[in-house]
């Protein structure tokens, strides 16, 4: 996780949660001010920074791309209220595929979540969320 979050992966692993425990705190801030102050008012290379930080790969994409992924990411993370650490883990599950012209980021993401929810040992996802398919239905229900 550390590596799509451009953190240094050095440390012990309570040093390593703490740290990507602040980090996600820093960014749940950063996604309230964006959403209120709104996408368009980022830079480039202030949404490229932003993304980078969530761990949405920037190289070869347009900004408006960018920004339709970044909105994506916010609209989950706070409204949707689904967790950061399995957004960071659903993009790295997409990291190496080249986004689709016909394919939404909203799509993509969810289609990342499945992916990561189902790789997950099913006592932990049931102990988190009582059961996958009643997870993925409450969050396919919330996003489309």
């Amino acid at each position: 996780m550390c590596r799509y979050m451009g953190i240094n992966a050095f440390g012990t692993d309570n040093f390593l949660r703490s740290t990507i425990r602040s980090r996600l705190t820093t960014i749940r801030r950063d996604d309230q001010l964006i959403d209120r102050e709104g996408i368009e008012e980022l830079s480039t290379s202030e949404l490229q920074a932003a993304c980078q930080s969530r761990g949405i790969r920037t190289s070869g994409i347009s900004p408006a791309r960018l920004r339709e992924e970044l909105n994506t990411w916010i609209h989950l993370h706070l409204h949707n209220r689904v967790s950061g650490v399995l957004l960071v883990l659903a993009r790295a599950f997409q990291f190496d595929r080249t986004p689709g012209l016909d394919e939404d980021g909203k799509t993509a993401i969810i289609r990342s979540l499945e992916n990561v929810l189902s790789s997950l040992p099913d006592n932990l996802v049931c102990s988190l969320y009582c059961s996958p398919a009643v997870k993925m239905e409450k969050l396919i229900h919330c996003v489309f």
